[in-house]
Parts: C-alpha cells; sequence; structure tokens
C-alpha cells in the first residue's frame, strides 16, 4: 500500500485475531491503513447498525414550528413569573440605570427582543430535531436545554458581569433565571416535536 490507500479485506481473506462476534454481518471487514495501525481492543463492539439519521426519518418542520411557538410562549411564561416571584431581581437591575434602559424605552424595543428570542428558540428546535432524529422526548429536551443553559450563562450573564458595569447579584439572578428559561425551552421542544 503506498501514500493514503486504504485496503478492506474481508475476514474470510484474512483471519485474525478477531472474529464475526466483535463485528456484526452489516460490518464485517477490516481497514488498513498505510503506515502504524492501532488494532481495537478485544472489548469493543460495534453494533453494526445504522444510527437514526440514517433510518430514513426526516424532520418534521411542522413541528418545529409548533414546537418553537410552545416553547416561546414557555419562555416568557417563566419570564414574567420570575420577575414576580422575585420584585429583588427588578430591583437589581434598577441600581443600573446608566446600563439598562428605563420601562419605558424598554417597551418600545422589546419586539426586536422577542423575535431575537423566537429565532433563537427556533434554532435550539432544528438542532433538537436534528441530534434526536429518532428517539426524543422531555429528558433528551432538558439535557439540550441544560446544555444551552450553559451557553447562555457563559455568554451572555457571565460575558455581561465582565463588561457591563453590574454587581455579583443581578449576575448570579441573570444566570439561574437564564439556565432555568433554557431548561424549560428544551423540555418543551422535547414534548412537542415528533419527527415525521
Amino acid at each position: 500500500m503506498e501514500g493514503n490507500s486504504i485496503e478492506f479485506k474481508p475476514f474470510a481473506e484474512s483471519p485474525g485475531r478477531y472474529s464475526q462476534r466483535h463485528f456484526p454481518e452489516k460490518c464485517i471487514g477490516e481497514v488498513r491503513f498505510a503506515g502504524e495501525f492501532n488494532e481495537v481492543s478485544s472489548d469493543v463492539e460495534f453494533s453494526g447498525e445504522a444510527g437514526p439519521a440514517l433510518t430514513g426519518v426526516t424532520v418534521n418542520y411542522a413541528r418545529i414550528a409548533l414546537a418553537s411557538l410552545g416553547a416561546m410562549a414557555a419562555y416568557f411564561v417563566y419570564g414574567f413569573a420570575m420577575f414576580a416571584a422575585l420584585p429583588t431581581m427588578k430591583t437589581e437591575f434598577m441600581k443600573y440605570p446608566n446600563v439598562y434602559r428605563p420601562k419605558d424605552e424598554l417597551m418600545k424595543v422589546m419586539p426586536y427582543g422577542m423575535i431575537a428570542i423566537f429565532v433563537a428558540i427556533v434554532v435550539v428546535a432544528v438542532l433538537y430535531a436534528k441530534i434526536y432524529t429518532a428517539a426524543g422526548g422531555i429528558v433528551p429536551g432538558l439535557c439540550l436545554g441544560a446544555l444551552i443553559g450553559l451557553f447562555s450563562v457563559c455568554t451572555f450573564a457571565i460575558h455581561n458581569y465582565i463588561n457591563l458595569n453590574i454587581g455579583l447579584t443581578l449576575t448570579i439572578y441573570q444566570s439561574v433565571a437564564y439556565f432555568i428559561q433554557w431548561v424549560i425551552v428544551g423540555a418543551t421542544i422535547g414534548l412537542i416535536y415528533k419527527p415525521s
């Protein structure tokens, strides 16, 4: 063999250390690369079955839209409930009038924020549909939501703490609130989305 060529040999032609027990029928054979190759340890097994992305399951765009709308509703219901349940969070925001807009000015630009949140939720719904093509539900939704929540905490709440002149208390409130919001979004998407 020369260069980067790859040679595929069925086990019948090259009997060796591995048997069909290690590589089921759909995966029988071995690949040899030019140069050094580390053998697979005997405790590694391959299922030989196609992954969900190869089984013909297609993305259900209507369900993505429905899941996105449901998650958007859940996002804002939780957000409003959080502010109602924790008036101290609102008080923390009000400590920084030079950083945050007054309520009347905020209401003028709120539609842009709602559109941006909806786009973000659609992105999460598409990711969910692409990752969990065959099996999904609330648990995978919670997991994806937790990952997005952690991403949000690191790229938004902590990032704002570093760049804006705000206190640690507000950063902690934001971190907890946004993390939980994205977990709820993921769970809602997981409950609503079903593949085609």
